[in-house]
């Protein structure tokens, strides 16, 4: 079998890239990828993308070089990601025109099994495979700000199996920069939030053990999926994504798959690397984040939001931003 596999990167980036190919090439091996690179030129140096390149043609695998100019780009939001994040809105015209079908990647991800049967995912007519997102749950007024109808689900575009034939019938990388540039004032999840807007009705949901928000209250994932598939999500995970700020390579990420990432790191050539500030204040608050963190975890929804009538809205902000650094 072969298929083509798209990832965005920049020099910031190679350590989890990396850890990412590795874990795809190790969990795969009775597939051929074509791994295709997207990359702002500006923030990939040569060096690094040589190194990516060497790496993937040495496990056996092809690579194909999609560079992009920010002026290529066009204007885009600043945000806690880099600007290569917008990239995958622009692989519908990026990817050579024979190839139908792309796997798209966030580098924050570890495949932690065989992704055959994603691969054989049936599209039709639909536009993009992705997991639904907690957004339903939490505000669902944030859906009418981008104009999606609230009976719609909200996707996560860290995982994406896009049908490029349906996206370029629709000529999407014009829809997608034309919304972006009306929605500029409205949009927070950047080019999840474009994707959405545009594409909400066009969305083949698939299980999450492709992409599973490992923060999300259980209640709330058993109010967007089911009992059965919470314990085969926790169980039995096949693409892990490190959704949130604090990833697993930082000293204090608390995330519960954390162990993970690191053992697939440590069949790279970045087996030394040593997690990002470890320094003796955050040794020091390692176990108040810990215990945040699982207080966090294991709280439902519903008791937050119970208890969270009685906080005063003076404190409830920083109590949430908290909340957040403890990922």
């Amino acid at each position: 079998m072969k298929f083509d596999i798209a990832i965005a990167t920049d020099s910031n980036y190679i350590v989890p890239t990396t850890v990412l190919l590795k874990s795809l090439f190790q969990n795969n091996r009775d597939i051929d990828f074509t791994v295709n690179i997207l990359y702002l030129v500006e923030s990939l140096d040569l060096k690094d993308l040589t190194w990516l390149e060497s790496y993937i043609v040495s496990n056996g695998q092809k690579v194909r070089k999609l560079p992009v100019t920010s002026e290529d780009l066009g204007r885009v939001p600043d945000c806690r990601h880099t600007k290569s994040t917008f990239l995958r809105l622009l692989l519908p015209d990026l990817m050579p025109a024979n190839i139908e079908i792309v796997l798209y990647l966030d580098s924050d991800i570890i495949v932690n099994g065989s992704i055959k049967e994603l691969l054989m995912t049936r599209l039709d007519n639909y536009c993009v495979a992705g997991v639904k997102e907690s957004i339903n749950v939490y505000d669902k007024s944030y859906l009418s700000k981008l104009g999606i109808p609230t009976n719609c689900y909200y996707f996560n575009a860290g995982v994406l199996l896009m049908n490029l034939i349906e996206l370029r019938k629709r000529d999407a990388c014009k829809l997608f920069f034309a919304y972006l540039k009306n929605n500029m004032d409205v949009i927070k999840a950047n080019d999840q939030d474009v994707l959405n807007g545009t594409l909400y009705e066009s969305v083949k949901y698939i299980s999450p053990i492709y992409n599973y928000n490992f923060w999300i209250e259980k209640d709330v994932s058993i109010s967007l999926f089911s009992k059965d598939i919470y314990k085969e999500v926790w169980n039995n995970p096949v693409i892990i994504h490190y959704i949130g700020p604090i990833k697993p390579w930082y000293y204090l990420s608390m995330h519960p798959k954390k162990r993970l990432w690191w053992s697939y790191l440590e069949l790279t050539p970045f087996s030394t690397f040593k997690p990002v500030q470890k320094t003796t204040i955050n040794v020091l608050k390692y176990p108040i984040v810990y215990i945040i963190s699982h207080l966090k975890r294991n709280c439902s929804y519903t008791f937050k939001r119970n208890i969270g009538r009685f906080i005063p809205a003076q404190i409830k902000h920083p109590i949430k931003k908290l909340f957040l650094r403890t990922q």
